[in-house]
């Protein structure tokens, strides 16, 4: 438990007993003294998440479903923590007798995830404004000229979006990026090569 930072808790229906783990009395910023109740137990969780959380128990000890939920507590200090809590039943004879569960701090991966989201926002903005500028600009050469060059330069402008979309749904989604998809590399290199200047260079390709 101190290694992970992970606490479990045990709730018997029987008895209407709750007992904590040491962590998560540490978790919840009282004594080893305290003696929780389930009510205790909600009373913790943020105004605004205590629904949700009553809604999962209610739902474990009569359905039998388990949970996995992230929801902020307010510790006995008044410090707002964001805590990842997960509960299973326990049966006797075909009957939830109780539930058991694991319960963790993790709030400095939620503030991490907030700034990371925070970062692409900003960055997404601040290269969003040129890329429309540019974008406006490239209509108007449009209609003015005709020229090879604005299709390379609409192919970069949408390369750009492309890559803006992707930075967000990374932030936002916490998806790693491992999708691994055949690319024909001829084609990919000699489009890069096309947005270089190579003088005399050359690209052979087999």
């Amino acid at each position: 438990q101190n290694v992970a930072n992970v606490g479990g808790w045990e709730l018997d229906l029987r008895t209407e007993s709750l007992r904590w783990t040491d962590e998560v009395y540490r978790i919840h910023g009282v004594d080893l003294d305290f003696e929780p109740t389930v009510e205790d137990g909600i009373r913790f969780y943020h105004p605004e998440d205590q629904t949700t959380v009553q809604d999962a128990i209610e739902r474990v000890t009569t359905e039998g479903k388990s949970f996995d939920l992230e929801a902020r507590i307010v510790t006995a200090d008044d410090e707002v923590r964001w805590v990842s809590s997960r509960g299973e039943p326990r049966y006797e004879d075909g009957e939830v007798v109780g539930v058991r569960g694991t319960f963790q701090d993790i709030t400095d991966r939620i503030e991490r995830e907030q700034k990371l989201e925070e970062f692409a926002s900003v960055i997404s903005h601040d290269l969003r404004n040129p890329l429309n500028v540019a974008t406006v600009r490239l209509g108007l050469a449009a209609e003015e000229c005709d020229s090879p060059h604005l299709d390379d330069v609409e192919g970069a402008l949408n390369r750009m979006e492309t890559l803006i979309d992707d930075l967000l749904m990374v932030a936002r989604e916490e998806k790693e990026v491992a999708d691994a998809q055949v690319v024909n590399l001829t084609t990919m290199v000699n489009g890069c090569w096309e947005n270089v200047e190579t003088h005399q260079a050359k690209l052979i390709t087999n």
